[in-house]
């Protein structure tokens, strides 16, 4: 139903694009990737049907009991929906707090791990000072220490539940416990469903996000790193430099949201959440920059200021001591997208009805941007159903702008080649001419100096240098506005002091010199 929803939706949205007279380049553009998306999101939703979300109904109640665990005494339990964030108060005045969610696991996941042994259990994102998760009474998974010190913040818990953890007879309960020790204003719980189903199945869908994460990953980084080093051999053109450090600053926010991110930062997590929050504000100042400089040559003083407050930003969230006050930084670079999203789709479409198609490619990864948020915003929000597409999303208007680049690189070399064949045939020209003029010159001398070699008059140079120019008798007599007769007397004179007899003795003696 969603995905004919999305069709009809994308299917509208070119039409519309066609009426309004934009360039073909971009309506073909969005034409594919409405296509890649419509295809992907079915393809993404296939292999999560193979595991069972713990969809719920989902129990929230402030601290714990160990009677919870089993079911009993949940009276005073409120009903809730996934994902849930919650607070220590609702007053930002932090204090110290301990919560639980508790879910019914549906009946045919204990009859399948009685059946094959072991199921697998895949949390989802995560985020508190320590979160504890039971099957029933037994404790399956813990991540996150109070002492040491070491929050959960955005982690995943992945591992294999034992069937001795299920009841054969009896509702079976899924509990998870959310430790809040220090103050904080972090939103804490849990961003999505837990997943649980066949062991081989479960490990295989984490395996494959994280590698896609990390495959997704290096290719930012890679191209970030060559369009960074074309920037700084080419200063003329800064937004190659620009958005080497915009796919620079992706690479490394979406590396600090893997979900094997604990890899690579291991138990640090205050750094990698700051990784995270200063690569975001400068990929936000990277990308107004990039647009600024590519469409206008020039940063635009909105642009400057905006990018001032990024790097402000950013500023405070790698050297400023804090513990951790998220809610205030997210609205604080809210404010950055919300005031440069605008100016950006108002660019963007301003030069593609001007029939730019740098702009019209651009705009078409804005658009799949765009879709890819809404569509996450209402999955998030239960609205819809079906799997996240952001990262794809994403990865498509990165492409979009590789391929912009791309292209404006292309254009660029087509012009820089036509521009050499041009002036590579106006050389050959010059060169022609030249060599006429010089052949002419040569001859000029040689015919000076023929003539200089008799005692002629200046009456009869001139009609020497005329007949070896190849006029006939008449076009002599009309050209000086003579008589035939007189043309004759200068001519016999000529041929007397000359010692020939006619005009082709004439050109053999010149030819002879």
């Amino acid at each position: 139903m969603i995905y004919g929803i999305y069709a009809i939706a994308m299917n509208s949205a070119c039409q519309y694009i066609s009426c309004r007279k934009f360039p073909s380049c971009f309506i073909q553009t969005c034409k594919w990737v409405f296509f890649l998306v419509i295809v992907w999101i079915p393809l993404g939703c296939g292999s999560e049907k193979q595991l069972m979300e713990i969809s719920g109904p989902w129990k929230f109640h402030r601290g714990f009991d160990q009677a919870w665990l089993l079911g009993h005494n949940t009276e005073s339990m409120e009903n809730t929906v996934l994902p849930r964030m919650f607070y220590t108060t609702g007053n930002n005045k932090d204090v110290q707090g301990l919560f639980t969610l508790q879910a019914e696991i549906p009946r045919e996941l204990a009859i399948k791990a009685e059946r094959e042994g072991t199921l697998a259990f895949e949390s989802g994102e995560m985020t508190s000072h320590r979160i504890d998760c039971y099957i029933n009474e037994k404790m399956i998974g813990s991540v996150g220490t109070l002492d040491p010190y070491n929050p959960a913040m955005g982690r995943n818990i992945v591992l294999v539940i034992p069937c001795s953890a299920f009841r054969n007879s009896g509702d079976n309960y899924l509990t998870m416990v959310f430790y809040m020790e220090r103050s904080d204003r972090v939103g804490h719980g849990i961003y999505g469903y837990p997943l649980i189903g066949n062991t081989g199945k479960v490990y295989f869908h984490w395996y494959r996000e994280n590698i896609i994460g990390l495959i997704l990953v290096t290719i930012y980084l890679m191209v970030g790193i060559i369009f960074f080093l074309l920037g700084l051999r080419r200063p003329s053109d800064l937004y190659n430099l620009y958005f080497g450090l915009f796919a620079l600053c992706f690479s490394l926010f979406e590396m600090a949201n893997l979900q094997c991110s604990e890899i690579i930062f291991g138990d640090n997590v205050l750094l990698r959440m700051r990784v995270d929050q200063v690569s975001l504000k400068l990929m936000i100042a990277a990308f107004v920059l990039f647009i600024s400089h590519l469409f206008h040559r020039e940063h635009r003083p909105f642009v400057l200021v905006l990018t001032a407050y990024c790097f402000f930003l950013a500023f405070l969230d790698m050297f400023k001591t804090f513990e951790y006050n998220l809610d205030d930084r997210y609205n604080f670079w809210h404010l950055a997208v919300i005031t440069g999203f605008p100016y950006t789709l108002h660019l963007m479409i301003k030069k593609v009805r001007g029939g730019n198609t740098d702009a019209a490619i651009l705009l078409a990864g804005i658009l799949v941007f765009t879709a890819g948020s809404v569509h996450d915003i209402l999955l998030d929000s239960g609205f819809i159903e079906g799997t996240s597409i952001i990262r794809y999303a994403s990865l498509g208007f990165f492409v979009c702008m590789v391929l912009m680049l791309v292209n404006r690189f292309v254009r660029l070399l087509e012009e820089s080649r036509e521009l050499n064949q041009n002036l590579e045939r106006k050389v050959s020209e010059r060169s022609e001419e030249l060599r006429a003029a010089n052949e002419q010159i040569r001859l000029l001398s040689k015919k000076e100096k023929f003539m200089n070699t008799f005692q002629l008059t200046a009456r009869e140079r001139e009609i020497l240098s005329l007949m070896m120019d190849g006029l006939s008798g008449n076009e002599l007599a009309v050209k000086l506005d003579i008589s035939y007769r007189t043309l004759n007397n200068h001519v016999y004179n000529m041929y007397r002091k000359m010692g020939v007899h006619s005009h082709l003795e004439i050109f053999a003696l010149f030819n002879r010199l």
